[in-house]
């Protein structure tokens, strides 16, 4: 099966979570009133629909993209994920130089003394104008 019908059917069960999940929302206060729940259930809905459409549509011109070629954009979204929950247990800016690091290693920046520069003073200068320009701390441990 090609990557592409996968992607689609995922994103559809993903759809019909979301729909499943909206429908937890109260109802509506008045009569006159949509509730919560109308506005998620239309998006889900309106991906159900447009998600079917392409798959259908494509079902026949689907080309085949190599696993190669999505590997690297899953493991950017891995490094992500764990950076950021790595943030939470040890501070935004403990994580930032090191997330930054290994996120353009891994996108082929191989220029080790930019690449170093670039993930030392971006959080040094995050921190400078949010903490002391601005006056709003990040959360930190």
């Amino acid at each position: 099966m090609p990557l592409l019908r996968l992607i689609y059917i995922g994103i559809l069960f993903l759809a019909v979570i979301f729909f499943v999940q909206a429908q937890q929302f109260r109802g509506a206060i008045s009569p006159r009133d949509i509730g919560p729940a109308a506005f998620p259930q239309g998006i889900a809905g309106l991906i159900v629909v447009l998600g079917t459409i392409g798959l259908i549509a494509g079902w026949r011109t689907t080309p085949k993209v190599p696993w190669s070629d999505v590997a690297l954009p899953l493991a950017v979204g891995a490094v992500a994920s764990v950076a950021m929950w790595l943030a939470t247990l040890f501070g935004f800016f403990t994580v930032l130089p090191f997330a930054l690091f290994v996120g353009l290693w891994a996108s082929g920046s191989r220029q080790w003394v930019a690449v170093t520069a670039f993930s030392l003073l971006v959080p040094l200068f995050a921190w400078l104008i949010f903490v002391r320009l601005l006056g709003l701390p990040l959360m930190t441990i």
